[in-house]
């Protein structure tokens, strides 16, 4: 099972969510928080479900991706790209030195609401980590 390795954590046994999933990378965006925001708007579902399965079945915790599966691909094509629910307490929190990689990250999984909410840790080619706090409302009601 992986785990991004940009020295916050290493490749460990951890959940279902893991694997390798087709997705869209979208033709907009060209600085790197550009690229990131169009990555998760365009794969908001996909991500939602993992987040909403993972806390289901782990509690609290965040997403891990690494943005070199998507960063520097062309525009509008499909890609695979690497997906982990990290858990706070789980093994995987644990390979991570059980800590988020800051306070902001630390506040937000104390508070974030679940069924609402999805934490996003994308991991950088420079070792650093872009965090999201995403709201994805209602997008499964009615369902």
């Amino acid at each position: 099972v992986w785990l991004p390795n940009r020295g916050h954590a290493r490749y460990t046994q951890n959940t279902q969510y893991q694997g390798e999933t087709m997705v869209y990378i979208p033709e907009h965006g060209e600085s790197r928080r550009e690229r990131h925001g169009a990555f998760i708007e365009a794969n908001i579902r996909a991500l939602a479900k993992a987040a909403i399965g993972g806390h289901q079945q782990q509690g609290r915790g965040m997403l891990l991706l690494d943005d070199s599966d998507f960063i520097d691909k062309p525009r509008g094509q499909l890609t695979r790209y690497r997906c982990a629910y990290v858990a706070e307490g789980s093994d995987a929190f644990k390979a991570m030195g059980s800590k988020w990689p800051g306070e902001k990250e630390t506040a937000w999984v104390a508070d974030y609401d679940p069924a609402s909410t999805m934490l996003l840790g994308i991991t950088r080619k420079d070792g650093g980590v872009s965090s999201y706090r995403v709201d994805f409302g209602r997008l499964f009601e009615g369902r």
